[in-house]
């Protein structure tokens, strides 16, 4: 498990692939369950309005949907194991990551009294950049396609996502 959770962060680090991790149903479990955790976590510390466990439980059952949907229409179905638990793995370890980095970033904001310094925009377009980075790489080892498509794909999972989750609950306030 633990040579597991280095390969994860390996994986967040774009040194290691999803194949490199184990296809253990227990592990993906713990992967879910982690990256549930962690955005709830961030739910509950970012949002004033809505259910943070509402929008945790959207959020992770949308990512895992929507993975399900890119490995049909490759034809990849037998990889769901292993990228999934990259995928959610990585998830989990980004947005723990990130979480003490945005809510600082909304504090400075809020002292301010103004919205986001150009700074601080940066680092957030910074830490989107690198899941897309992330979750490409995973795509491309997964699917066995070139990079830019990869990165194609990465961006249209996470608008998607966005896009859905603003339609089921509205924007972020």
């Amino acid at each position: 498990m633990r040579s597991a959770f280095s390969t994860l962060i390996r994986i967040c680090l774009l040194t290691a692939k999803p194949q490199d991790l184990p296809a253990s149903r227990e592990f993906l479990v713990g992967c879910i369950a982690a990256a549930f955790a962690v955005q709830f976590i961030g739910y509950n510390a970012l949002t004033k309005d809505g259910n943070p466990f509402l929008l945790a439980a959207s959020n992770t059952a949308l990512l895992g949907v929507g993975w399900i949907i890119v490995l049909q229409v490759a034809r990849k179905m037998e990889r769901w194991h292993q990228s999934a638990i990259a995928l959610y793995g990585s998830t989990a370890i980004l947005n723990l990551v990130s979480l003490p980095i945005i809510t600082a970033s909304l504090d400075m904001s809020a002292i301010d009294g103004g919205g986001l310094s150009e700074s601080s925009r940066l680092v957030v377009i910074g830490l989107w950049a690198w899941e897309i980075a992330v979750t490409a790489r995973i795509i491309r080892e997964t699917l066995e396609i070139r990079l830019p498509l990869a990165v194609g794909v990465g961006i249209a999972m996470s608008f998607a996502l966005q896009i859905v989750m603003v339609s089921l609950f509205g924007p972020a306030s």
